[in-house]
């Protein structure tokens, strides 16, 4: 986050509280929620190997 927040100008705690503000939640919340989107996207939109014969 440091690195992000000097890109635009403003302090680690000032983005802290912009996205707070814009998202409703925590960067950490964010990212973890962007994660699960992938997850979902991707078990959604790929077929399982198939199952070994036994």
């Amino acid at each position: 986050m440091p690195e992000t927040a000097t890109a635009v100008g403003v302090s680690h705690n000032h983005l802290t509280r912009l996205i707070r503000a814009a998202t409703g939640e925590t960067v950490v919340g964010c990212i973890r929620a962007r994660r699960m989107e992938r997850a979902r996207h991707f078990l959604q939109a790929t077929t399982p190997p198939p199952r070994p014969a036994r």
